[in-house]
């Protein structure tokens, strides 16, 4: 599933970086013309239950007593790391947070907790990102993108944003625009 990549750098003020992987682009599936960020979830298209168990690397429960008290959630904590059929880059992989509950592709509050723990539990390893199916996405099951040692490093940070559990309520509750959104463990002082 490895596909070549190529960097280039956009030389200039800010030096933007630009990953091409054209196969990647040829091989991606095909989402439908979207117009709206409230699309009910549809079981004719691909989803994340139609995957087979060969594609599921890790699977485990998350049980009530680990989430804290701010945290709504059902007895569902299913999370699963998948391959990803189309990386952008090696260790590209696909994060799922209670599959089985077909849940559209928006960020909701356990799934946003799952990708910040998991990220600052890897100690900087991790990166994690999020496409709305108007950002790109091309699938309408809630998933994220999970990067493992992602090989480049970006200098320019366009949005950055300090989570606890008192501000991700706001954070999830922005669901005015399509998110494009990369969860990482940033060093305490900034490089800028």
């Amino acid at each position: 599933f490895k596909h070549e990549h190529k960097m280039k750098v956009l030389h200039g003020k800010y030096n933007l970086k630009i990953i091409i992987n054209q196969e990647r682009f040829d091989n991606k599936r095909k989402m439908p013309k979207i117009n709206s960020l409230n699309l009910q979830f549809d079981p004719s298209l691909f989803n994340f239950t139609k995957i087979q168990s060969s594609e599921k690397i890790l699977q485990f429960e998350i049980t009530n007593e680990l989430l804290d008290s701010s945290t709504n959630r059902s007895t569902n904590n299913t999370i699963q790391i998948i391959i990803n059929t189309s990386p952008i880059v090696d260790g590209h992989y696909m994060l799922l947070c209670n599959p089985q509950s077909c849940l559209v592709q928006r960020i909701d509050e356990f799934s946003l907790k799952v990708a910040c723990d998991i990220c600052n539990m890897s100690d900087g390893k991790i990166t994690i990102g999020f496409n709305s199916v108007c950002a790109s996405s091309t699938i309408n099951h809630q998933h994220y993108h999970m990067f493992v040692q992602f090989p480049y490093k970006f200098p320019v940070m366009v949005f950055y944003y300090f989570f606890s559990s008192k501000n991700r309520i706001t954070f999830i509750n922005l669901r005015k625009h399509p998110h494009l959104v990369f969860i990482t463990l940033l060093p305490t002082r900034f490089p800028f």
